[in-house]
């Protein structure tokens, strides 16, 4: 999505120079005297749209690095609840440990009780 958003954004600017650049074409085609002059508009406009060229590749450049970063803190993420249902897995492992183990202490408790008879 974001790099669409880049794109549209420039999208009119870059149609508006390349319909200029078409229609100074034309000019030279119909045997415009100003030659010179065309051509040095041809060649700023050529500057111009390979300025917004770069603009809108740096731009996607950090979207793209800016969605690197989502994904890699959305996996941390992740990683932490996983890690954080695992440390309740456990706590919940030992607390039934020490519950058998305190009824284990339990039934001996009665068994020499009973053997105490």
């Amino acid at each position: 999505e974001g790099v669409v958003g880049a794109r549209t954004k420039y999208d009119d600017e870059l149609d508006a120079l390349t319909l200029e650049v078409q229609d100074l074409i034309g000019q030279l085609e119909a045997g415009a005297s100003n030659k010179q002059e065309i051509f040095m508009r041809i060649q700023e406009l050529q500057s111009t749209i390979a300025e917004i060229d770069a603009k809108m590749m740096a731009e996607e450049g950090e979207e793209e690095e800016a969605d690197q970063l989502t994904q890699e803190e959305e996996e941390m993420q992740l990683l932490q609840q996983q890690q954080l249902l695992l440390l309740q897995k456990q706590q919940e492992d030992q607390r039934k440990e020490q519950e058998l183990l305190r009824q284990q202490q339990e039934i001996e408790k009665q068994r020499q009780d009973v053997a105490k008879r």
